[in-house]
């Protein structure tokens, strides 16, 4: 057994519970000086962690001033371009304002003290509590900010290299979503558009993870901050290129998809047919694992891909899922989904992929995907009577054989449809200019660590054995202009899931 862990059992002996859910450790009153050096620790352990809140527009709400507060913006003149008239008035332009409205909202925790614990312990508990306090705090209100930040709709995928967040793909030989300094020039450029103002120096802000970063740090542009050195070092700065310095945080958001049951990530189709495109709406698919009753339950809603295209399950038993749109594809003689072969001899495993079909092949479906028992294969020309596919054969195929708009296929594997291809996790890069957003704060509730002494419960607290150290805080995160924010999103080289 660890000196960890026997002092953490020897230690229990101490424990109080005449609060409910509450181990309590000691403490003793706090001169006047002890309180400040406790508050000031816990503050400074807190900004390390306020990387989000740095950048918005500051509000604070004064004491007694109500807990709702009015962010006003004006709308910009249309240019002037009409010539005025000699001697006459033009009618003049009037003020357009806009108003963005925001509540407060409060946050704190606490730590339950009993008196035993701080006698006996070798540690000083107050500190540790106040450091993790601290940590706790900062990251709880990175968070809130973060979160409202990352709700915007200006959202930018990888180089706009792909339409939706489903598609960026990851960890593949080549055309991977990864941060480029081309994703940078897109996000300032959209910007600059936007006439969206840059920060002190003429440098838009992204917040960035160390995943990102670490891709974006490859580019041959790329200064470190003590290369340039500022005066005004941000919280987290990390560098600069293309017009933008970085901000560096663990905590910035990650979108990642959970396992879609739980025994598996994916899940694999059990049909040796396979299902034809623009069948099955509302028809259920069979998988080769068994869900449990809680997966059927968390997969109802959920989102799967395959092959670029994502659907949503709505409906769920031990064996089946059930899809709430139609499986995608395109007819491929006429309206139909299907064609045979015409080929007495057959075509034997790698054979030259063109093959004559009893049915004339839309045209239109170059570039689309068909399949035969388990194997997919793409379409690059349609001829009369034929059909040329991406590869040579990989198996039989008969004379008569039916060929399928692709679907799914037997085998085929299912992933999670709420991050990237492939369920891989997509990083948030959020892109910044002047007065994206607001911050509000009410004066006389900032951020403020509070001690209750021994026996300051009263009769809650008889024998003076109970005390409490904690934190709260006020604040409320609101966009803005959405068009000075932009949110790029991007996998990585890793994979990491920041919690």
């Amino acid at each position: 057994m660890s000196e960890t862990i026997k002092n953490w059992l020897s230690l229990q002996h101490f424990t109080v519970d005449t609060m409910a859910n509450m181990n309590k450790t000691t403490d003793s009153d706090l001169s006047g000086e002890m309180k400040t050096f406790y508050s000031d620790n816990l503050i400074d352990y807190a900004k390390p962690n306020l990387v989000h809140t740095q950048f918005g527009q500051e509000a604070t709400i004064p004491k007694n001033g109500g807990k709702i507060i009015e962010f006003r913006k004006y709308d910009p003149f249309a240019k002037a371009t009409t010539p005025l008239t000699e001697g006459v008035p033009p009618a003049g332009t009037k003020l357009v304002m806009g108003v963005i409205s925001a509540t407060i909202l409060q946050f704190g925790d606490y730590v339950p003290l009993s008196d035993v614990l701080m006698v006996t312990a070798i540690d000083n508990n107050l500190v540790i509590a106040t450091q993790n306090l601290g940590d706790q705090a900062g990251r709880t209100l990175d968070t809130l900010c973060r979160d409202v930040l990352v709700g915007g709709s200006n959202v930018q995928y990888a180089e706009d290299s792909v339409a939706a967040r489903y598609l960026l793909e990851g960890g593949e030989t080549s055309d991977n979503d990864y941060f480029t300094v081309d994703c940078v020039r897109r996000a300032v450029r959209d910007l600059k558009n936007a006439m969206a103002k840059p920060f002190e120096g003429g440098y838009y802000v992204a917040i960035i993870n160390p995943d990102t970063a670490y891709d974006l740090m490859n580019d041959p542009a790329w200064q470190s901050v003590k290369d340039y050195d500022p005066t005004d070092w941000y919280n987290g700065e990390l560098g600069r290129i293309a017009g933008c310095r970085f901000v560096e945080t663990t905590e910035s958001y990650v979108f990642a998809a959970d396992d879609l049951c739980s025994t598996s990530r994916t899940l694999t189709i059990n049909n040796a047919a396979g299902y034809v495109a623009a069948t099955a709406a509302a028809s259920n698919l069979t998988i080769d694992q068994t869900l449990t009753a809680g997966d059927q339950t968390a997969i109802v809603g959920r989102k799967i891909v395959y092959d670029g295209v994502q659907y949503t399950i709505d409906a769920a038993a031990a064996n089946t899922i059930s899809l709430s749109a139609v499986v995608a594809g395109s007819a491929l003689t006429g309206g139909n989904y299907s064609t045979t072969i015409n080929n007495v001899a057959g075509y034997a495993v790698g054979e030259a992929g063109t093959l004559i079909t009893t049915a004339q092949v839309n045209a239109a479906f170059v570039g689309k995907k068909l399949y035969f028992t388990k194997i997919a294969y793409t379409v690059v020309a349609v001829g009369t009577l034929t059909i040329t596919l991406d590869r040579p054969l990989e198996e039989a195929l008969a004379n008569g054989a039916t060929l399928y708009s692709a679907g799914f296929t037997d085998d085929a594997i299912l992933y999670p449809g709420e991050a990237g291809a492939k369920g891989r996790p997509v990083n948030a890069t959020m892109v910044l200019g002047k007065n994206a957003y607001g911050i509000v704060k009410i004066d006389a509730l900032s951020l403020e660590f509070i001690t209750k002494q021994l026996g300051s419960a009263g009769t809650a607290d008889p024998l003076n054995q109970q005390a409490t150290a904690g934190w709260k805080a006020s604040t409320i995160t609101k966009r803005l202009t959405e068009a000075f924010m932009v949110r790029v999103e991007t996998t990585s080289t890793f994979e990491s899931v920041f919690v």
